[in-house]
């Protein structure tokens, strides 16, 4: 027989089924199982580290912040309390360098001369004993020949009127360089009236407030109150006016002023329980005196 010409067929395998029957043993089969994929596992355990380096540099970051929020809290309430000391410094170098350079009037006397015929003229020496001059200086001043409640104690010449259609309170304006001197002129009497009010016993006061500024900025205005009581007297040689001098009250500067108008009012409470008849007793200007910067000059009897 003749050979048959074809393609020649590789003899396949049978199939191994993986289906047993009771009884018979399980056939293995061939084929393998897939095995689950590691690169989920791997991925995870590359991830962890970054995570954890990520976590340390917040955490570190937030360490960071917090302390650079107190160092500069810190700093702050440091340069706060410099500051606050720096202005405390330059406001006590400032009130230093004010209370020495500053102007400062004070009453150092009561003058007395005889300028005119007859007459005994009376002037308020006001003297600045600071090293800058004075800026709008204002004098109220004053003549009262009534006996006061309180001895040697006028009424308090801060309330003494700036602006009166009577003799009394004179208003000048007055300028006074460092260490220089004014005369504030108060009256002038008759010699034959001092040696009356001599033989009475009779005093009179002379007394005012100057109110000014200093030369430097944001400054308080200034005052200074005087007040003189003037006791003539005749003695053997005739007339003196020797005896005058401070009153008990009125004789101030800026805050001791307050000082010396509450001692004032105690005092004069005080005498008013003792004594609750006392009054003042009020007496008019002598005849003939001379009032500066009155219209007319010679005051009548009243």
């Amino acid at each position: 027989m003749g050979k048959r010409r074809g393609k020649h067929k590789p003899t396949t395998q049978p199939k191994q089924s993986s289906v047993h029957t009771a009884g018979e043993p399980a056939t293995v089969s061939n084929e393998v199982s897939p095995q689950p994929s590691s690169a989920p596992s791997e991925r995870t355990t590359a991830v962890d580290p970054i995570a954890q380096t990520n976590l340390r540099l917040t955490r570190w970051l937030v360490i960071w912040t917090a302390v650079l929020a107190i160092v500069a809290a810190v700093t702050t309430g440091v340069a706060y309390v410099q500051w606050k000391a720096l202005l405390k410094t330059d406001g006590t170098t400032r009130e230093a360098f004010t209370a020495v350079q500053r102007p400062f009037i004070i009453a150092t006397g009561l003058g007395a001369s005889q300028d005119l015929p007859g007459y005994w003229s009376f002037q308020t020496i006001l003297e600045n004993t600071g090293s800058t001059p004075t800026k709008n200086m204002t004098v109220t001043s004053a003549v009262s020949f009534s006996v006061p409640v309180l001895p040697d104690s006028p009424d308090d010449p801060g309330e003494l009127k700036k602006v009166s259609s009577k003799a009394y309170p004179t208003v000048t304006d007055h300028f006074i360089g460092p260490h220089g001197k004014v005369g504030v002129d108060a009256i002038s009497l008759v010699t034959k009236t001092l040696e009356e009010m001599a033989d009475r016993r009779a005093d009179f006061f002379v007394y005012g407030i100057a109110r000014y500024n200093d030369q430097f900025a944001e400054t308080a205005e200034r005052s200074t109150k005087f007040c003189f009581v003037v006791r003539p007297y005749k003695g053997q040689s005739g007339l003196t006016l020797q005896n005058r001098g401070l009153c008990h009250h009125w004789n101030c500067g800026d805050e001791d002023c307050q000082r010396d108008k509450r001692k004032y009012e105690e005092e004069r409470a005080e005498f008013m329980k003792r004594t609750p008849d006392a009054k003042e007793v009020a007496r008019d200007i002598p005849i003939a005196a001379i009032i500066p910067f009155y219209p007319i000059p010679l005051v009548k009897a009243q």
